[in-house]
């Protein structure tokens, strides 16, 4: 009898230890996305889509806050005349480099592909909590409860408001005085 021959199928044979591995064993090539695929988890993916769709109506579909003029003027400012320049000529414009150089891209960028810059200006809000969702899945891993708290959070009220509104680009800046 081989030594091929006494290991039981199902079960994987750990060469180098000599022994058999444990069938509970986890790949470390398995990640998140196959577990994500299976249709126990089809209440899940509906309400990401709910989540979604919410969100594409309220930044796709509203005009937005009160503001949104005001960062498209300044994104225009920063993008003619240059970080620098703006800072000097506009005493109103007290938000920090990073701010000031994202939105002037979020500018020309609507400017490049039509998308209105109150679109472009909010959508990166909600790619932000897509995100969030995700890392929550991540790091619960452990938990039976994972995919529920991260269905929460992409459908939280507060969560979904946050992410259509423009006046939290704090949430991209590092706090200063």
């Amino acid at each position: 009898m081989t030594k091929k021959s006494r290991v039981k199928k199902g079960r994987p044979h750990d060469s180098k230890a000599g022994t058999l591995a444990p069938a509970d064993a986890v790949s470390p090539s398995q990640t998140i996305w196959p577990e994500l695929l299976q249709r126990r988890l089809v209440w899940f993916w509906l309400l990401l889509l709910v989540g979604a769709a919410i969100r594409v109506f309220l930044i796709a579909g509203t005009e937005g806050t009160y503001d949104v003029p005001v960062w498209e003027k300044h994104a225009q400012a920063v993008h003619d005349l240059g970080l620098v320049a703006y800072y000097h000529k506009e005493r109103d414009f007290n938000h920090p480099p990073v701010t000031g150089l994202i939105v002037s891209w979020l500018w020309s960028f609507s400017r490049q592909t039509g998308v209105p810059f109150r679109v472009a200006l909010r959508a990166p809000f909600a790619i932000f909590d897509l995100a969030t969702a995700i890392l929550l899945i991540v790091l619960l891993k452990q938990n039976r409860w994972r995919y529920a708290i991260a269905a929460i959070y992409w459908l939280c009220p507060l969560s979904i408001l946050f992410s259509r509104s423009e006046e939290h680009t704090s949430e991209l800046q590092s706090h200063h005085d």
